[in-house]
Parts: C-alpha cells; sequence; structure tokens
C-alpha cells in the first residue's frame, strides 16, 4: 500500500512530490489591469512550504475581455511575465508542482462585468435563472 506522502508518477511521466493536491479555487488577488499581486505568489510559496505536492491556480484567464469575476489574473500576451515568473518561482518551492488553471468562462460571465458583452461557442444562454445576459457566438 502507497502512503499519501509517496511520490507519484502519472501516466505522462512527470513526478510529483507526494499525492497532495491543492484544489483550484479563484483567489481573486489580480491588480485593476490584471497582473497578479504579490500576496500570490506569496501565498502559494506558503502552500508549497507546507508540503503540498500539487498546487493547482485559480482562474487565470485567457482574454481581458472574459473575466469570470472581479479581480482575475489575465494571461494572454508577454505584459505581466515578470510577476507570472514570481508566482511560479515561489509556487514551486521545496519541490511542490503548480499547475495553472486556464480559464475563460464563455456564457457563465456575470452580467455587466465584461464591456464588449459575453462570447461563448454558441448564443444560447447558460440557463434560464442564470444571472447572465445571452452571449454572441463566437468566431
Amino acid at each position: 500500500m502507497t502512503a499519501v506522502t509517496d511520490p507519484l508518477t502519472l501516466p505522462c511521466g512527470v513526478t510529483v512530490k507526494n499525492r497532495l493536491l491543492k484544489g483550484a479555487m479563484s483567489e481573486a488577488l489580480g491588480t485593476r489591469d490584471h497582473a497578479p499581486r504579490p500576496e500570490l505568489p506569496a501565498l502559494y510559496a506558503r502552500w508549497a512550504r507546507g508540503g503540498t505536492g500539487i498546487l493547482l491556480t485559480g482562474n487565470v484567464m485567457v482574454d481581458a475581455r472574459a473575466l469570470g469575476e472581479p479581480g482575475n489574473v489575465v494571461l494572454e500576451d508577454e505584459r505581466h511575465l515578470a510577476d507570472f515568473h514570481r508566482w511560479a518561482v515561489q509556487g514551486s518551492r521545496d519541490g511542490a508542482a503548480l499547475w495553472m488553471q486556464l480559464n475563460h468562462p464563455g456564457k457563465q460571465a456575470p452580467r455587466g462585468l465584461n464591456a464588449g458583452g459575453t462570447v461563448a461557442p454558441s448564443a444560447l444562454p447558460f440557463r434560464a435563472d442564470w444571472p447572465a445576459p445571452l452571449p454572441r457566438r463566437a468566431s
């Protein structure tokens, strides 16, 4: 029997130091221009020092015109690479694996958050009771 503290080799060949994983959550620690705030690398450094094998980041949006909530971090070009590098270095301390969760909210984007409206694979509503506008179809 293997212990939760034993290393684990994944089918892709990556070996993680143990079987502990911090699940993804949305920290909402982005600046007004969507860079990672300094608190974000510090938070992940703390989790890494705690011994977690895999740290899944919160939502990192791929388009600043498509946010899922205020405070989202966005990686869509090279503007904030130094900030993302600091986050990667701090989040991978003590052998932790830092895995980024890339996200686009699509039709689940909240009403009024994205000035250009909501874009999704289809122009169908998410749910009748969901407080989001009808999206326009992405092209």
